[in-house]
């Protein structure tokens, strides 16, 4: 028996800690948080960032509050006096509320009572352009009103809720209050609970309820009149959603309220620009506040959607620089190709002068030789010379890939062209099978054409008809060239 009763006391007491903790609670909600950011904007204007926050003094204002009393932080590094601040007027300011009023026979006549009489008071204290929605909860949710500005059909709306049901869908009733605001487009969106905090019976959790309510940004604010096993519960939803619990034993309920009403309306908005680049990352941003014997802060992370531009920039800046590359590399090879090409043709053009020389020459010898051992026949070879008589003849390749070779002209006639039974084979599309020959008689040589499709050139000249050949002369037939050579005749 003595056990029994000494479980009861402690049990007691731990209920009377339990309340007055949360009376303790619902005060420095209530009076201790001054600033509070409400919501970052980093997406509609960027590099410009918006952030609006409320500021309440310990009466509910701070009066006139400047820019200079204020501190911004992003991620920790101080942004200067650039930014503005601006103050809400009354006509952005107008709230929309849902009241959902706990009509359950969970709860006594007398609690019923005084939560009428606290949203009557708070219903009749509201601004001309706010608007409130009544529900009532039992064993079921019902709409009293939608969002209204008559304070006569609120309060009469009040007034006729009645104790009914067995059960307290507190839950779903929150959950209806915050889907009648699916197609309200003013930020001062509030649901207001009075109620002790039970639920019975509802198909939704108090996750779901936190869950859906920060989805939605519209905060839960809880009023209570008396003591309650459950304001540990209401508490933590309040918090979690950004609104309060209000709690009080006392008649002065509304009184509180209108402190938190003027928390809701004394609104700004502050401007600054980010020295942050779009990165795909989570930054912090701070707000402090330094008035008179007020300090408080207050932060909040916001996200930077990363900056396609610029990622997709970097592949076309390389697909630039991979185009000017091979375009410079493709002007080299060029540039390597004709030097090679006009080297080729130095090469060429040195080894023919030089084998030039060395004929020339020989020939000379010969000629000295010649002269040494026949000096009276001299008018003779002179002779010989002007009727373009030669002794041995040959042909000797300038250009092509048989550069330097010899053809010696031993025969009466000697045929070129790209036909194999030539005796000079030329290999080119543009030479003819049979495509010219050389007649030689009495020691003179005679260039024919044969009617060749692309014709002989004799000294860049076509051949219209045979000519006699002398030493030196270039015989052009497709691309190649021939050069006629020949030694003097020698006299017995």
């Amino acid at each position: 028996m003595v056990s029994t009763l000494i479980m009861m006391i402690c049990k007691l007491i731990r209920t009377k800690i339990l309340i007055v903790g949360f009376m303790f609670c619902s005060i420095s909600v209530m009076a201790g948080q001054f600033l509070k950011i409400e919501k970052i904007d980093a997406v509609n204007d960027f590099p410009r960032i918006k952030i609006d926050l409320v500021v309440n003094g310990i009466d509910g204002s701070l009066g006139a509050l400047e820019a200079g009393d204020l501190v911004i932080l992003e991620d920790g590094a101080r942004i200067g006096e650039s930014f503005t601040m601006k103050k809400h007027d009354d006509s952005e300011n107008y709230l929309y509320l849902v009241f959902s009023i706990d009509s359950s026979k969970s709860i006594s006549r007398k609690f019923l009572k005084s939560i009428k009489s606290s949203a009557r008071e708070i219903a009749r204290s509201i601004g001309a352009k706010d608007r409130i929605a009544v529900y009532q909860f039992d064993d079921s949710v019902i709409l009293l009103n939608s969002f209204s500005q008559s304070s006569e059909e609120i309060v009469k709306n009040i007034n006729d809720i009645e104790r009914h049901g067995k059960k307290t869908l507190l839950y779903n009733s929150i959950y209806d209050s915050i889907e009648l605001f699916d197609k309200v487009k003013q930020a001062n969106k509030k649901v207001i609970v009075f109620t002790d905090g039970k639920d019975e019976g509802s198909s939704v959790s108090e996750e779901d309820i936190i869950k859906f309510s920060r989805n939605a940004m519209i905060p839960i604010y809880f009023i209570c009149c008396k003591d309650s096993k459950n304001l540990r519960s209401m508490a933590r939803i309040s918090k979690l959603t950004g609104g309060k619990l209000i709690y009080s034993k006392s008649n002065d309920v509304a009184g509180m309220y209108r402190t938190t009403l003027s928390v809701m309306k004394n609104r700004y908005t502050l401007t600054y620009p980010s020295q942050l680049t779009m990165d795909g990352m989570h930054h912090r941003v701070e707000v402090r506040i330094k008035y008179r014997d007020i300090r408080d802060r207050d932060s909040d992370l916001f996200f930077l959607e990363k900056n396609r531009a610029a990622e997709s920039l970097l592949p076309f800046r390389t697909i630039i620089i991979i185009i000017i590359a091979t375009i410079v590399l493709f002007i080299l090879l060029i540039v390597l190709f004709l030097y090679f090409m006009n080297r080729e043709k130095e090469l060429l053009k040195e080894r023919f002068e030089i084998e030039k020389k060395y004929l020339m020459s020989q020939a000379s010898a010969e000629g000295d030789h010649e002269k040494q051992q026949r000096p009276d026949d001299g008018q003779d070879a002179q002779s010989c010379e002007e009727g373009n008589a030669y002794g041995s003849a040959w042909l000797f390749q300038k250009n092509g890939p048989q550069v330097g070779k010899k053809y010696p002209i031993n025969m009466k006639e000697i045929f070129i062209g790209s036909g194999r039974d030539n005796a000079i084979v030329i290999d080119d599309k543009t030479v003819s099978e049979k495509h010219s020959k050389i007649k030689s008689a009495q020691g003179m040589h005679t260039l024919f054409d044969l009617i060749s499709d692309q014709g002989t050139y004799l000294n860049d000249k076509k051949l219209l008809r045979p000519k006699v050949l002398h030493d030196w002369d270039e015989i052009k037939i497709g691309s190649v060239v021939l050069i006629f050579r020949a030694s003097q005749l020698r006299k017995s």
